[in-house]
């Protein structure tokens, strides 16, 4: 399999899903989930590495496990740009009703950052299980094979059932084993009345799957009633810190054209970060060697306090030591986002990620391409009517680079967005830029200088 980040801009960042269901196999369960009302959705917690459903009667210990667990903290409807709280309740219902998934929980292997579990809800507000569980598993087969053998020579798509925490669950296997690639991938379902829980997992082989899967224990169980506490400031899921998920969103974000920061560095026995700062209508940054004069591009920067509301877990940019905690817990962080309000196709983003690529840049795309790939699948036929993710090239301060481009037709309208990865050292530089078609798109790169 290959090694590589998940980045949270991209792996969160198009959750919006749409498959799964629930098992007849088990007739105890239907009964007991047949009686689930709308009433009865609760969101889990994380608290102090530790996630717990009630709802769900799930608890997932990441501290005895060695894993990174994160729950959303805020979601960012698609449809209008409102960001809302995970505590209110009633966007909660809007959004589900609405056929958007929900991450309830992610949790990422300390020791390999590409394999995670994934806990998710939604409802089946098109119908797409009205002919049962079994005739859904069996389209959702065929069509992954379909997709996986124009990539693959044998790999392996197969419909199973598992047992998990007492309950038969069905589940569909993607299993991977060509060509020094190795990887597995499973998907439970499990009906809640109208709602429905997935769990997706992802390893490096079979083994791996049923090994995370055995991570988890019943809430019942646990004698478990953690409740929210500040804790909440670090479960934030990278979806919000994600670039790519303010690239292809319609923002009610507060821009500030006149936002003055200071630049701000902190220094470390690795590396020293430095962030950049806003002075007359100008970005810049030393340590990543980049200027960006916005002056006459009918673009606006988004203040700190706007970057702050569309994610970044609420880190001030002054607080240093936060940044460098976020960066090295592997999510990315949000240095410039500026945005068209006349156009929103135009969006040009800039934030910073630990440097975790331990593979060649054209490797890292292949494999971001692919979790790119899978997330777009996921996305509500009504909200996404189609989409292409393909490797590419961008001129950036004089040079050629390799990058990612994403073309997406949403009900908002076509774009697209280049995708950047650049090195610095032990951090590595994201920048987004969107526009109507790849040319739009070039142009926002265009517009950076070098910081001399």
């Amino acid at each position: 399999m290959k090694r590589v980040l998940k980045l949270g801009m991209i792996a969160v960042a198009l959750s919006l899903c749409f498959s799964g269901c629930a098992s007849k196999s088990d007739k105890k369960s239907a009964e007991t989930v047949s009686e689930f009302k709308d009433d009865d959705i609760a969101l889990g917690e994380v608290v102090d590495g530790v996630y717990t459903s009630k709802m769900l009667d799930l608890k997932f210990d990441g501290n005895e496990n060695n894993m990174d667990v994160i729950a959303e903290e805020e979601f960012t409807n698609r449809l209008d740009g409102k960001v809302v709280k995970r505590s209110d309740m009633e966007a909660v219902h809007d959004r589900l009703d609405k056929g958007y998934y929900i991450s309830d929980m992610e949790a990422y292997d300390n020791k390999n950052k590409g394999n995670y579990v994934e806990v998710e809800i939604y409802k089946d507000i098109h119908h797409e299980m009205k002919d049962g569980l079994e005739n859904y598993i069996d389209k959702e087969v065929k069509k992954q094979r379909s997709e996986q053998k124009e990539r693959f020579k044998n790999p392996k798509v197969e419909k199973t059932t598992r047992d998990f925490l007492g309950d038969k669950l069905l589940s569909v296997d993607v299993i991977i084993d060509e060509d020094g690639i190795e990887s597995a991938d499973t998907t439970l379902y499990k009906k809640m009345g109208e709602y429905f829980m997935e769990i997706r997992v992802r390893g490096d082989n079979p083994e791996d799957i049923d090994r995370y899967l055995g991570m988890f224990e019943k809430y019942s169980d646990s004698g478990n009633n953690a409740k929210s506490s500040k804790s909440d400031e670090s479960n934030t899921t990278d979806t919000k810190s994600e670039t790519d998920t303010k690239a292809d969103t319609d923002t009610k974000a507060d821009t500030d054209t006149e936002s003055v920061e200071n630049t701000s560095e902190v220094n470390d026995t690795e590396d020293t970060l430095v962030l950049g700062s806003i002075n007359d209508k100008v970005y810049s940054n030393k340590m990543l060697d980049i200027k960006f004069d916005i002056s006459k591009t009918g673009l606006d920067f988004v203040s700190e306090e706007g970057l702050k509301s569309m994610g970044n877990d609420g880190i001030d940019k002054s607080d240093l030591d936060a940044v460098k905690k976020h960066i090295e817990d592997g999510k990315s962080f949000t240095d410039m986002f500026a945005v068209d309000n006349n156009d929103t196709t135009k969006k040009i983003s800039v934030s910073l990620a630990k440097n975790d690529m331990l593979m060649p840049m054209d490797e890292y795309l292949d494999a971001q391409k692919e979790i790119m790939e899978s997330q777009l699948s996921k996305v509500s036929k009504d909200q996404l009517k189609s989409s292409e993710v393909k490797k590419s090239d961008a001129y950036f301060l004089g040079n050629e680079l390799s990058c990612l481009d994403i073309y997406v037709d949403t009900t908002v309208g076509k774009q697209c967005q280049k995708y950047l990865f650049v090195v610095k050292d032990h951090y590595m530089m994201i920048i987004v830029s969107s526009g109507k078609d790849e040319k739009e798109a070039q142009k926002g790169l265009d517009l950076f200088q070098q910081y001399q």
